[in-house]
């Protein structure tokens, strides 16, 4: 008997992106830190973030895709693509071996991830962001961001202005999180909305 072909039909990113903003209101979102050497960590965030996360991390990457639709955008092999104008790269995620490990620590092993508490490691080693979106009875997507120490507050050296006055800024980290679109983790594919950031 002839063996089977392993390969996998890419995934459809149009497609992804009709689905999630279908079903943009029933996602739950979890949130996880990476640091430098690609361990993971869990973290918590208040609820009063969840519709601000969908805003930083999914809203523009949805229109992204969609606007890209009605304009023509094509979608090349990684590999074998250029930069250029109206193109998303895209490549498996099994070639892309950092961003593998790290989705394999989410999905395999969420229950033994050590929950990040600034008391316990350092912020200035974390080097990425990863928000995992997931319908309750769906396959989880995932989008990760670089975070720049530049975008990394510490309690110690950095001030708040709260009215009209400075105030000691009062926890342990603060973070930025910018709106671009870099990395999107669908099926089994990535997708590489700012190359310089993949």
């Amino acid at each position: 008997m002839a063996e089977q072909d392993k390969t996998t039909e890419p995934t459809d990113i149009f497609l992804w992106a009709n689905q999630a903003d279908r079903d943009k209101d029933q996602l739950d979102i979890d949130l996880f830190l990476f640091t430098k050497w690609y361990t993971v960590y869990a973290t918590n965030y208040a609820k009063e973030l969840k519709a601000q996360l969908k805003v930083l991390f999914l809203y523009d990457m949805i229109s992204t895709v969609q606007t890209g639709a009605a304009t023509g955008m094509m979608v090349r092999d990684f590999e074998a693509a250029a930069a250029e104008d109206n193109v998303l790269e895209r490549t498996e995620l099994e070639k892309v071996e950092h961003a593998q490990e790290v989705i394999e620590q989410i999905m395999f092993g969420e229950e033994g991830l050590e929950v990040f508490r600034e008391g316990d490691h350092e912020f200035k080693k974390v080097k990425g962001i990863i928000a995992r979106f997931k319908k309750p009875d769906g396959e989880p997507f995932f989008i990760g961001k670089l975070l720049p120490q530049s975008q990394v507050l510490k309690g110690a050296t950095a001030w708040m202005y709260d009215g009209d006055s400075f105030q000691p800024f009062s926890a342990d980290a603060g973070l930025r999180i910018t709106p671009d679109n870099q990395v999107l983790v669908a099926g089994n594919d990535c997708f590489a909305f700012s190359e310089t950031k993949f």
